[in-house]
């Protein structure tokens, strides 16, 4: 039977049937086919995929509750422009959490981004709930409360058989140490953590922030133009116009988290700051059910000087409050909109020590339960909406293993980008007609979306925010699905070669916010884990074309619904040949003189050849550009060599293509 292995606080009080191992033996089992670090959506995913692989899995977890975001408050998860690209075990997600709820499952409209009928909306445990099961189900081996802190790599390592596919002398991950000073071995290692924390510590290349629009050339790129709008306060992440960015008239300090003008990145250029994070707070309304919201430890009134001049520049304006539009009425409150995002608290946290971030998310705590304070009591505050503030309260159901029911995941959006020989662009995002990948390996169909400003700028001496970002427009309806390619979860050829990294994906700081929804790094997270199941010992050296085949047999899609069907997959041992390339020897009847292989009733092909024309020449496994594909899936050949075939070549269904058998 399978089983799941956990520590004894997980899932203690949500199911106690479980079985449970113990999370703080000095001894560490055996070693793993695959190992997970970090128990996100996409994490499960992973390690889902490569039990049902037939791997042995291990998912460590450094805090307490499985799921991420989707378990800590994130009910109303975005899914983006076309739900109905969602598939595999993402999709098997949401029609589980419809099972549970008694309700058909069924696809979101196009083009709905943001409508959340039951089956997409789900309490913070029920996700939890069907994650656990799924690993359950998977056999993985899950330890919480597991933190790496550092991974044991070889120095150098060749790949069996020193094959082309190989990257000769990249060092590998042995193994990983938790904080309690165990050792767990493994053959693949997948990083799902929203930190990227396992590949810093191997030493694979990353960058965090924004880079200049004219690195990837983006539109959308770089530090972005500030502008303070009239529009109604609440309403988007803009401010009133006319604040004050100074303490008083002296206009010599600034206002808490506003930059000075001098401080800030020209226009277009590199800065080190990430979008903003936040809370999904759960509340509910239900009197039974309710849990006191703890007071802030130190309340500091100044702090929120400026949300105060803001409310008195537009005393009419509509302040955003929580709806209950999760089952059982609770929320997913993204707090106050721009005045929950605490902006400039995030800056830091991307390359930070463990011990620093968390300092950072008590601050992020801190700071929120001081807005709600500040909304319950301040007299700036309309009296309505104080007493509305005041009967918040938090779910006595939820986070139960947290002892203020407080939210265990800070909504970490974007933090450190693993930098990899393929870097995912605005053009590849933001395209109104799909582009196929030659090693695509799900889609994604979000629009590029920074919600909160990055930073709270000094311009023409008012305040205004600037980072946030829906490039073009958000819920975009002339988005078209994008590939997500195999190549974006790899480290550079030469780096780590049994690591695969499905969440801090090597991405630009555009493009990595149309990649970031959780539903997408549970794709990713799908392709990971299939890979890792299938690698020997190296990420590189799969056959890409094998892994897109298991994707598609477990319900992952690779293509948009409706539209031209692909070219079906190749088996190991078959080709395509470009005809200016090559010419055919041997075909058919030798002494006709004649090339055409057409006909395959002969079977009298023997060989093929490089045309004189040509340098060189390559075999591969797709009709994409050769440099855009897997070393996997490409043969080079030089002018002269001989292909020796298994078969006369046949017409490839394109027209400028053989299809051979061969091996090579």
């Amino acid at each position: 039977m399978p089983s799941l292995l956990l520590t004894p606080r997980i899932l203690l009080l949500l199911l106690p049937a479980l079985s449970l191992t113990s999370g703080s033996s000095g001894s560490s089992p055996g070693a793993f086919d695959v190992v997970v670090h970090a128990a996100t959506p996409g994490g499960v995913a992973a390690a889902v995929a490569a039990g049902r692989g037939g791997a042995r899995v291990l998912l460590l977890e450094p805090g307490q509750y499985i799921g991420g975001a989707m378990s800590g408050g994130l009910g109303d998860t975005d899914y983006g422009v076309q739900a109905s690209v969602i598939g595999g075990l993402a999709e098997e997600f949401f029609r589980a959490v419809a099972r549970h709820y008694g309700v058909p499952f069924a696809y979101p409209a196009a083009g709905q981004c943001s409508t959340h009928p039951t089956g997409w909306a789900f309490e913070p445990h029920v996700a939890e709930l069907v994650m656990v099961g799924m690993l359950r189900g998977a056999n993985v081996t899950v330890i919480t409360q597991a933190r790496i802190v550092r991974a044991l790599t070889s120095p150098t390592y060749h790949h069996r058989g020193g094959g082309a596919t190989g990257s000769a002398h990249a060092p590998r991950i042995a193994a990983v140490v938790t904080s309690d000073g165990r050792r767990f071995a493994g053959r693949m290692f997948i990083d799902a953590s929203y930190e990227g924390a396992l590949m810093k510590m191997a030493n694979v290349s990353y960058t965090f922030g924004r880079e200049a629009s004219s690195t990837y050339n983006e539109s959308c790129g770089g530090r972005l133009p500030a502008a303070a709008t009239g529009v109604p306060f609440g309403h988007t992440d803009q401010l009133p116009r006319g604040l004050s960015p100074y303490t008083d008239a002296t206009n010599r300090t600034l206002l808490p988290g506003v930059v000075a003008a001098a401080d800030v990145a020209p226009l277009g250029g590199a800065d080190n700051k990430v979008g903003s994070y936040d809370w999904r707070v759960t509340l509910t309304d239900v009197a039974a059910n309710k849990a006191p919201i703890p007071l802030p430890a130190k309340y500091n009134p100044t702090e929120f000087e400026l949300l105060r001049r803001a409310i008195l520049a537009q005393p009419g304006s509509r302040i955003g409050m929580p709806s209950y539009g999760l089952p059982n009425r609770k929320s997913d409150w993204k707090m106050y909109g721009t005045w929950g995002e605490y902006p400039a608290g995030q800056w830091e946290y991307p390359n930070a020590t463990w011990e620093r971030q968390q300092e950072i998310v008590q601050d992020f705590k801190q700071h929120a339960l001081s807005l709600l304070h500040f909304f319950r009591t301040d007299p700036v505050v309309p009296a309505a909406i104080r007493q509305q503030v005041a009967s918040f309260g938090l779910c006595r159901d939820e986070y139960n293993r947290s002892s203020d029911h407080w939210m265990p995941q800070l909504y970490v959006r974007s933090a450190l980008r693993m930098v990899g020989d393929m870097v995912l662009t605005q053009r590849d995002v933001s395209t109104t007609s799909f582009q196929a990948g030659a090693d695509g390996i799900g889609l994604g169909a979000y629009t590029v979306d920074v919600p909160g400003p990055v930073q709270r700028v000094v311009q023409l001496g008012e305040v205004a925010n600037e980072g946030s970002m829906q490039c073009p427009v958000f819920c975009w309806s002339s988005l078209a699905p994008f590939a997500l390619p195999y190549r974006i979860m790899l480290p550079r050829a030469g780096e780590v070669d049994n690591l695969i990294v499905p969440v801090a994906v090597s991405a630009s700081h555009v493009a990595f916010n149309a990649v970031r929804m959780e539903p997408t790094w549970m794709i990713l997270g799908q392709a990971a884990g299939t890979a890792a199941a299938m690698a020997a010992d190296s990420a590189r050296a799969i056959n890409v074309t094998e892994l897109q085949v298991r994707l598609v047999a477990a319900g992952q899609i690779l293509r948009p619904p409706g539209g031209p069907p692909p070219p079906p997959p190749l088996h190991a041992n078959q080709w395509y040949a470009w005809k200016g390339m090559w010419s055919v020897d041997h075909c058919g009847d030798s002494s006709s003189g004649s090339n055409d292989c057409s006909d395959n009733s002969s079977g009298g092909g023997t060989a093929l050849n490089l045309t004189a024309l040509q340098d060189q020449a390559v075999l591969k496994k797709s009709y994409a550009p050769s440099k855009t594909l897997p070393p996997s899936d490409v043969r080079w050949y030089s002018t002269g060599q001989i292909v020796p075939l298994l078969a006369a070549p046949r017409q490839a269904s394109d027209i400028a293509y053989w299809l051979i058998q061969a091996d090579v």
